[in-house]
């Protein structure tokens, strides 16, 4: 690789966070451009990017970067609230509009940022519209993990690490979240994407760095071979639901309906999320919910369980 063209260049062969080491013998570096650093669960992805982050001069660690003041910001996308720095204590909290009257609008907390040109041209290349008067609380998985990105790059950061950006997010959003991501080297911004499932490697990453077994692997620059790995098999542990045990049978097991909801309807203010809604789930079936980020899959399930409020407003029958 061209030196001029390097980011980061890891000059140690141990590189260590916290209580975990990564085995980096090849001595390997990152290229300027979009990357990413490909591998399973517990394969040590997230420990390099703290590394990456907020390790480059400690636990041993030697890291060389093309600028000594390079500014590095890491997003996990773990906590829907730390764009708020705003704790909820509960599910339900969450979901009571009432508890929740304290949660400020998008507005609210980015305050001036609302009419600033630079914020603005960022929200619009991201497709954020919208949202500026909704509660941080009800934006949709999708919404959020582009503001979360969006305030990250007010800082200007040279390198933007990105853990899992693709979990949760729908294809319409997925699709909206790569054309801004693809932008962002061309306005001076390099991108690492920590990723487990071949399938999310973008079309325009220019390396990636695999891992497993908390070993870094050699570099693959070569467009054919990114390209291969792209159809692999992921690699990412799921669940087969064929292999799930049965529930034993017990006492009071003759039902046949395990759940119903007629007429469903939820409504925040003025703002229906649900209206009209029949369903029934019968003994022994096996559903999937699919539908677009913010559609309400996750509050329908909410309603099931019992932790939205305005499910004892409907009526549901276990």
């Amino acid at each position: 690789m061209n030196n001029a063209d390097f980011l980061i260049r890891f000059s140690s062969p141990r590189l260590g966070y916290g209580s975990v080491v990564l085995d980096n013998s090849e001595l390997l570096e990152i290229p300027q451009g979009v990357s990413v650093v490909l591998g399973p669960n517990g394969a040590g992805k997230s420990t390099l990017g703290l590394v990456m982050e907020k390790g480059r001069y400690a636990y041993g660690n030697r890291l060389e970067f093309a600028r000594p003041d390079m500014k590095v910001r890491m997003l996990t996308f773990t906590d829907i609230h730390s764009f708020t720095g705003i704790d909820v204590v509960s599910h339900e909290q969450r979901l009571e509009s009432t508890v929740n009257d304290f949660v400020p609008t998008v507005a609210e907390l980015v305050g001036q940022l609302a009419s600033d040109g630079e914020w603005l041209r960022l929200c619009e290349s991201f497709a954020l519209r919208d949202v500026m008067d909704k509660r941080i609380n009800y934006l949709s998985s999708g919404e959020l993990r582009k503001l979360l990105v969006v305030n990250a790059l007010r800082s200007r950061p040279d390198l933007l690490v990105l853990d899992n950006p693709y979990i949760g997010l729908d294809s319409a959003s997925r699709l909206e979240l790569d054309a801004a991501l693809r932008s962002l080297p061309a306005r001076g911004t390099s991108v690492v994407m920590l990723l487990c499932d071949p399938a999310d490697i973008p079309a325009y990453a220019v390396a990636v760095l695999p891992m497993d077994g908390k070993t870094l692997l050699p570099l693959v620059t070569d467009r054919a071979a990114i390209d291969a790995l792209r159809s692999q098999t992921p690699v990412c542990e799921g669940i087969d639901a064929s292999q799930l045990p049965l529930r034993p049978e017990a006492e009071g097991d003759d039902y046949e309906v395990a759940f119903s909801i007629t007429d469903g309807h939820v409504s925040y203010g003025d703002r229906r999320i649900i209206s009209g809604l029949d369903w029934t789930v019968r003994r022994g079936e096996r559903w999937a919910l699919t539908g677009p980020n913010g559609s309400g899959k996750s509050l329908l399930l909410s309603m099931i369980c019992g932790d939205h409020p305005q499910a004892y407003a409907n009526r549901i029958t276990l």
